[in-house]
């Protein structure tokens, strides 16, 4: 039972989350039209919704209340010289 729960939390956990960073596309794609001898390659994104606040709301037992959120998008881009190909 143990290895089930253990299988079944980080699935259910991840399920909740993206690592897209579709939604800063058009914003880097303006800083790189503006800039155009950089190049911003995307590092690391996470895009967290409701569900997966609320589980973080309830293991910080209510101290931080970030379940009123809606949804959190970061994304981390590495500056490179050079522009697009």
């Amino acid at each position: 039972m143990k290895k089930i729960l253990l299988v079944i939390m980080p699935t259910q956990l991840a399920a909740c989350m993206s690592f897209s960073d579709k939604p800063f596309r058009s914003t880097r794609n303006s800083i790189e039209q503006q800039v155009p001898n950089i190049r911003l390659e995307k590092e690391f994104a996470i895009s967290l919704g409701n569900s997966m606040l609320s589980f973080l709301d309830v293991v910080s037992l209510n101290e931080a209340d970030i379940s009123e959120l809606d949804h959190v998008q970061v994304a981390v881009y590495n500056l490179e010289p050079g522009g697009r190909k």
